[in-house]
């Protein structure tokens, strides 16, 4: 499997770990999940009031819990790993792509909101 097939697997699966935090408020790492999922967490649950303020003052007419909850988690993804030093344009690109599969009903509505909200939120960071 490509090294970016892989990094999508785990994107994905980062997504599912931060949403159970949104329904449970309870991180919980099973062993087995790579290096790089445990990383990412790790560095949203670290930065997490930074990542959230960011994110709020991104949004226009919009507040963070008002943001769908595969949405929330997409984008803390995408702020989390370029905090630890990945492209600006892969990680938007990548939760783009992923919000196209989880998030989207559709009319592209989700994609394009997913992608306004990283745009403007990573010219703060």
């Amino acid at each position: 499997m490509a090294l970016k097939d892989e990094r999508r697997i785990e994107r994905i699966k980062i997504l599912e770990i931060l949403y159970a935090f949104d329904l449970c408020e309870d991180f919980y790492l099973i062993d087995k999940e790579s290096e790089y999922v445990n990383s990412v967490v790790n560095e949203y649950v670290k930065e997490n009031a930074k990542i959230d303020e960011i994110i709020s003052s991104s949004l226009t007419r919009y507040t963070l819990d008002r943001l769908s909850f595969v949405d929330r988690a997409i984008i803390r993804c995408a702020l989390s790993e370029i905090i630890l030093g990945l492209d600006k344009k892969i990680a938007i690109n990548e939760a783009i792509e992923i919000a196209k599969i989880y998030s989207d009903s559709g009319d592209g509505a989700s994609y394009r909101f997913v992608n306004k909200v990283l745009d403007t939120a990573t010219k703060k960071l």
